[in-house]
C-alpha cells in the first residue's frame, strides 16, 4: 500500500522540476550567446559619452565636451535612442555624427570603442550564473514549499535581467535579436510583481488583499510583456523605424516606475509582516530577505534607475551594481536554508 501511494507524490513535483530545469538550461544557452554579443556593443569615445541633446541643450551641463545630435542622419535626442542606434554597430566600426561643441554644430565621422571591458563582461557573467544556481537551489531543495516557483522566477528573471541586456544586433539574425529582447523584457516586466507576490508568500503565506495586489500586478506586468511584443514585432519584422514607436518611452520610464513601484511595496509588506508576527525566528527571516532587497535591488534602485530618470546618467558604474545585487541571493539563502537550531529539522 506505502509503494502505491508514492507514486502520485512523486509525479507532480518531479515533472515540473525536470521542465523548470530544462528551461533554465535553454535560457542559460539564449543568456551565454547575448553575452558573446555584448562583447561587441559599441560606445562613443569619451568626449562625447553623455546624454544627447537637442540645439537648445548645452553639453556642458553634462560634463562632455561634445553632445551628439544625429548618428548616420538619425536623430539623437535621447539617451535611450542613441543606445539603441549603437547596437546596430560594433566596437571598431565608424559613423558619422553631427554634434554640438562651445556652441557649434559640426559634422565629422568618429570610431567607435567597446562599451564593456573584460572586467564588466565577467561581472555580469558572476552575478548572473550566481542568480541562475540560486533559483535552480531553491527547485531542487524548496520544491515543496509554497514560495518555489515565484522564487525560482524571481531568480531566472534577475538573471536575465544581467546577461539578455542589450547586445550587439550584428551578430545574429533578427528573429533571435528579437528573441533576445523580448527574453530580457519579459524578465524586467515581470520581476515587479514576482518581488511583491514572495512578499506575499514568505515566511508565512498571507491570503488577505494578497490576491488583488498581486492581481493588480500581474496584469501590468502582463501588459507591459504584451506591448513590448507588439513594438518588436513592428521594429524587427515590419520594418518600422524604433523613433516611430513608443517603444523606448515605455521601456525607459514606465517599466522603471513600475520596477521601483514593485520592490517599494514588497519591501514595505515585508517590514508590515515582521511587525507583525510573533515568532522571533519568523521575524529574523523576514529581515534576512528585507536586507537582500535593501542592498541589492533597492541599490539599483537609488543610485541607477531614479538618477537615470531624473538627471540622465547614474551615479555608480553598472559594475558595482551587479556586485550589490548579489547580496539578495545571500540573505534570500539565509532565509530559507535549514534552521540547525530548530529540533523539528524543519525549513526555516
Amino acid at each position: 500500500m506505502h509503494g502505491g501511494n508514492d507514486m502520485p507524490h512523486r509525479v507532480p513535483t518531479s515533472v515540473p522540476r525536470l521542465g523548470l530545469l530544462l528551461c533554465d538550461v535553454i535560457l542559460m544557452i539564449i543568456a551565454w550567446l547575448n553575452m558573446v554579443s555584448m562583447r561587441e556593443v559599441a560606445e562613443l569615445p569619451s568626449e562625447y559619452q553623455a546624454k544627447a541633446h537637442s540645439l537648445s541643450s548645452s553639453a556642458a551641463n553634462v560634463g562632455a565636451s561634445h553632445a551628439i545630435l544625429r548618428i548616420e542622419g538619425n536623430e539623437a535626442d535621447s539617451p535611450e535612442l542613441l543606445r539603441y542606434y549603437l547596437c546596430r554597430y560594433t566596437a571598431g566600426d565608424s559613423v558619422t555624427v553631427t554634434d554640438v561643441s562651445s556652441d557649434v554644430v559640426s559634422e565629422r565621422k568618429i570610431g567607435l570603442v567597446a562599451k564593456y571591458t573584460s572586467f564588466d563582461l565577467g561581472t555580469m557573467i558572476v552575478v548572473g550564473v550566481i542568480y541562475f544556481v540560486f533559483g535552480i537551489y531553491v527547485i531542487l531543495k524548496h520544491s515543496s514549499r509554497p514560495f518555489a516557483g515565484v522564487l525560482h522566477a524571481l531568480a531566472v528573471g534577475t538573471a536575465l535581467m544581467i546577461l539578455c541586456d542589450w547586445g550587439s544586433l550584428k551578430l545574429y539574425l533578427e528573429p533571435f535579436n528579437a528573441l533576445r529582447w523580448f527574453i530580457f523584457d519579459v524578465a524586467i516586466w515581470i520581476l515587479p510583481s514576482l518581488f511583491l507576490h514572495f512578499s506575499f508568500m514568505y515566511p508565512n503565506e498571507k491570503r488577505g488583499h494578497r490576491r488583488l495586489f498581486t492581481t493588480l500586478f500581474y496584469m501590468v506586468s502582463l501588459s507591459g510583456i504584451g506591448v513590448s511584443a507588439y513594438y518588436l514585432v513592428q521594429i524587427f519584422f515590419c520594418g518600422i523605424h524604433i523613433y516611430d514607436t513608443h517603444y523606448l518611452d515605455i521601456h525607459a520610464q514606465v517599466n522603471d516606475v513600475f520596477l521601483i513601484a514593485g520592490l517599494l511595496c514588497a519591501a514595505a509588506n515585508l517590514e508590515h509582516s515582521a511587525l507583525a508576527i510573533q515568532d522571533p525566528y519568523d521575524r529574523k527571516r523576514i529581515y534576512w530577505v528585507l536586507l537582500g532587497i535593501s542592498f541589492g535591488p533597492l541599490v539599483y534602485v537609488f543610485l541607477i534607475l531614479v538618477p537615470r530618470m531624473m538627471l540622465d546618467y547614474e551615479l555608480v558604474s553598472q559594475s558595482m551594481m551587479q556586485y550589490t545585487l548579489l547580496m539578495a541571493p545571500l540573505m534570500f539563502y539565509l532565509a530559507i536554508r535549514k534552521n540547525p537550531d530548530r529540533k523539528t529539522g524543519e525549513s526555516a
